[in-house]
């Protein structure tokens, strides 16, 4: 899962995206380039830079750091949103509130850049982002968590289904001196570069339209056939029981913060909550950013045994059992949603004392793709037909040896 901290470098990556642009389209410019601006002087300085950073590559980086100053980051950068807002607490709260839509899931999964860069996040992660923005800010600021009651959430659950509304993300700064100005007088002193540049454009339009087309056949195609077959298609409350969501959204997440002395609570969730209005919840537990609890976190770089527990624990339900050790492993290669996964699997022998499953804490996608829960016995895989496929696929052949207690020194590679 996406740790906190792997948004971090988004920010980063972003910036260096934005700025090899640059660097390319400054290193492209013939030797007679004459930048068109409105300024003779701001002209002047952009042409001798240029020249400079042409004829010496190593000056290319100060002409890169010159253009990151201009560059508009709010976008995907907390503390700079923090700053354009004037570190104003209202302001801050407004912005989560109304400009980050609300999605439901389970824990904290984008981090706040990464819900900023979404303009979406559950109440977690919209609570995260706005305790970023108030610490960026100066001011303390803790992450409040209780249970909504049932109308409340249900609400948060039918605003969650309609249609986006939220404005779209502020368009970059334009006017002299700004990152789309020195774009079109890039091009405007290089024809070539411009030239290339619109073919690119009008070809990727072209490929956008035709993947559409494409999309648009297919799923045709396949609402037909599953129609002919008896299946008809649901929406997105056919796949994920409203209940569900509802759950998901009662657990609910806000901020505490040290305002001019006194602590506020701040809910960026609630529709129309006003500032320092107290939520419809009471706090069952308050923690730092820094101190999030474990089980809410999705967390990258936890060890095979913690991710088992946690993923039996959210997609099962199942917590009460006695972990041994990892038996088999084995390689895997496929395709879903149009993508394809290189997955290296381990398996550990588990002895569970419940067999009674909980498939609340399953996402949405991956209760689009599982039909059913059930236990098999060895006896039952022994003699399952075709069309039960297992994994491995030797696993009839592999149970019995654990069932008799005979339990492999080292993993074993199982093949597919």
């Amino acid at each position: 899962m996406l740790s906190l901290r792997a948004f971090r470098p988004v920010r980063r990556l972003r910036r260096t995206a934005l700025l090899a642009a640059v660097v390319m389209a400054v290193s492209s410019l013939p030797p007679a380039a004459q930048p068109v601006s409105a300024n003779d002087r701001e002209r002047a300085e952009l042409e001798a830079r240029v020249a400079v950073a042409r004829e010496r590559p190593e000056e290319r980086l100060g002409v890169v750091a010159e253009l990151d100053a201009r560059i508009d980051v709010t976008g995907f950068d907390p503390v700079a949103l923090a700053r354009s807002l004037d570190h104003d607490p209202r302001r801050l709260h407004a912005f989560v509130r109304d400009e980050v839509a609300y999605e439901p899931y389970r824990g904290f999964l984008r981090g706040g850049a990464g819900t900023l860069m979404a303009r979406a996040g559950n109440a977690a992660d919209k609570a995260l982002l706005l305790a970023t923005l108030l610490e960026a800010s100066g001011y303390r600021a803790r992450i409040a968590r209780g249970t909504l009651p049932a109308e409340a959430a249900e609400a948060l659950v039918t605003r969650a289904r309609r249609p986006p509304g939220r404005t779209a993300p502020p368009a970059p700064r334009d006017g002299p001196g700004s990152l789309p100005a020195y774009g079109r007088e890039l091009r405007a002193a290089n024809p070539a570069l411009a030239a290339g540049l619109e073919r690119q454009e009008r070809e990727a339009a072209a490929a956008r339209e035709r993947l559409w087309s494409e999309v648009a056949r297919e799923a045709a195609w396949l609402e037909k056939t599953l129609e002919a077959a008896g299946v008809r298609l649901g929406g997105p409350a056919a796949l994920v029981p409203p209940d569900r969501l509802a759950a998901e959204a009662a657990d609910h997440f806000w901020v505490r913060a040290e305002i001019d002395g006194a602590t506020v609570d701040l809910d960026p969730t609630a529709a129309g909550a006003g500032f320092g209005a107290r939520p419809a919840a009471a706090a069952s537990g308050e923690w730092a950013v820094a101190d999030l609890p474990d089980d809410l976190v999705h967390v990258a770089g936890e060890s095979p045994e913690a991710a088992l527990r946690r993923e039996l624990r959210e997609e099962t339900g199942l917590s009460d059992f006695d972990l041994g050790p990892c038996v088999w492993v084995r390689r895997h290669v496929w395709r879903w949603q149009g993508r394809w996964y290189d997955q290296r699997e381990r398996y550990y022998l588990a002895r569970a004392r419940s067999t009674a499953v909980d498939a609340s804490g399953l996402g949405r996608d991956e209760m689009q793709a599982i039909r059913d829960f059930r236990w098999w016995t060895a006896e039952e895989i022994a003699a399952a037909g075709p069309g039960d496929t297992f994994v491995p696929r030797a696993l009839a052949r592999l149970l019995p040896p654990l069932l008799d207690g005979k339990v492999p020194g080292e993993p074993v590679d199982v093949g597919i």
